[in-house]
């Protein structure tokens, strides 16, 4: 019985420490998740947006107004989490929207659209899971449609996914 409960326990402890060395999450190396995260330019008003890129927990690319995926590699987006602000009593509810535009700039299609719940000043978590992701081209650019609408602001954005080549 002695030898049983010690096989079982080094068979737990490879499970573990097997874990521990994984090169992968669901296929996907560690190099090749990136969020891109959007912030309000608020110098301007309503407000515009800047993107950044984060590869592996590290910022790797500039700011611009809409994110292009880069040359030789398509995005893949999986989850979308945004803060939004509400900054004064509101009487409407206004519909925000994640947009994935051409190399040209033509809307194509909406990522997500979502309507706040806050009518009174105060902030919320929006988020969106997409199962099986949305996949963007190389040179295809995602936006915001608008960061301020009325008194709703998205104080911060964030797309989670990973790149593929």
């Amino acid at each position: 019985m002695k030898s049983l409960l010690k096989v079982w326990l080094c068979l737990g402890l490879l499970s573990v420490g097997s874990a521990y060395a994984q090169t992968t999450h669901l296929n996907v190396s560690p190099k090749q998740i990136v969020t891109l995260q959007v912030n309000p330019d608020t110098a301007v008003t309503p407000a515009g947006q800047f993107w950044a890129e984060w590869l592996f927990g590290v910022k790797s690319g500039g700011t611009a107004a809409l994110f292009v995926v880069p040359k030789g590699k398509t995005l893949v987006v999986t989850d979308l989490d945004i803060t939004m602000n509400c900054t004064a009593a509101a009487t409407s509810k206004p519909l925000f929207s994640i947009t994935i535009y051409d190399a040209a700039g033509t809307p194509l299609h909406h990522l997500s659209r979502f309507t706040p719940t806050l009518t009174t000043v105060g902030r919320e978590q929006i988020k969106a899971s997409f199962t099986s992701g949305v996949v963007v081209p190389e040179g295809y650019q995602v936006g915001v449609e608008n960061m301020q609408i009325g008194n709703h602001l998205i104080t911060r954005g964030a797309l989670l996914g990973y790149y593929v080549q």
